[in-house]
């Protein structure tokens, strides 16, 4: 096949798509956080308004990148399988939950780039950012916007996508992180930590407020690189 890209449904693997989708979903599917459950170590924290932006999520037109098109078992449909892109409004970093530190990828050009940045993706074209540096979670999961057919297009009319090498790089990367995840998550503390600091970030940034406790937002020290 030409450039030995998947084609099904009019969608192709390595490009990049609009798709109205959240950045709450790969971090609630990742933290294993089912919609009809409270965690009881944060339930004093919450709110009838943190927990429905969770689960409704902050949907919009988002950068998605088709990393591979299953089929679903239960539908027969095509199913494509994204990561999803953002900005997290310019937030640093440092201030994102756990479980983006540990996902997140920089789309070059980013000006966030650190030398322990082992990978960063490249797209052809250069993507273009406006105001603030672009990140890719480097978690797929089902798309949930069963209309994503549009391909992302930067200012100039321009289409993005991933060469070859570079989608397979990718490929292999998500491969390596969701065998890390997988083996902190399988840590009960682990994963209630995980858990906890992500409805902590996630409250603080609904509310506006800030929670001088701390311990919410300290995470036992873990190889999350």
């Amino acid at each position: 096949m030409d450039r030995q890209y998947a084609q099904t449904n009019g969608l192709r693997t390595g490009y990049i798509y609009a798709g109205l989708e959240s950045m709450n979903t790969p971090a609630r599917l990742g933290l294993q956080m089912e919609s009809n459950v409270v965690l009881p170590s944060v339930n004093s924290l919450q709110t009838s308004s943190t927990l429905l932006s969770l689960y409704q999520g902050d949907k919009k037109s988002r950068p998605c990148l088709v990393m591979r098109i299953d089929i679903n078992r239960k539908t027969g449909q095509y199913e494509p399988i994204i990561c999803i892109m953002g900005t997290f409004d310019g937030a640093p970093r440092d201030s994102l939950a756990r479980f983006y530190q540990f996902h997140i990828v920089p789309v070059f050009p980013n000006s966030a780039v650190r030398i322990s940045d082992k990978f960063v993706l490249h797209t052809t074209p250069h993507w273009k950012t406006k105001k603030w540096p672009a990140w890719l979670v480097c978690s797929p999961y089902p798309a949930t916007d069963s209309t994503i057919t549009t391909l992302w297009r930067g200012s100039e009319g321009d289409g993005f996508h991933l060469d070859e090498d570079a989608l397979r790089q990718l490929q292999w990367e998500a491969a390596r992180r969701r065998k890390a995840w997988q083996t902190i998550m399988a840590d009960p503390q682990n994963k209630r930590m995980l858990q906890d600091n992500f409805m902590y970030v996630h409250r603080r940034r609904v509310s506006a407020r800030s929670y001088k406790g701390g311990k919410m937002n300290q995470v036992r020290k873990l190889d999350l690189r």
